[in-house]
């Protein structure tokens, strides 16, 4: 919302919150970002959707 209106500092502010709770997330789950880093890279260059067909269905 804060990037379609235009304002920048408040997109800064909702990004860094965004990112703050996703690592505290990350820490208790005791994921690395070199495993999220290795995840996008595998996806590098497929589409939403067939990287989402892809997955094993449950």
């Amino acid at each position: 919302i804060e990037a379609v209106a235009g304002r920048t500092q408040e997109l800064i502010g909702e990004s860094a919150d965004v990112l703050y709770h996703l690592i505290v997330m990350w820490v208790d789950a005791g994921v690395t970002p070199a495993e999220v880093w290795a995840e996008l890279q595998r996806r590098e260059g497929t589409s939403g959707i067939a990287e989402k067909a892809s997955r094993p269905r449950q």
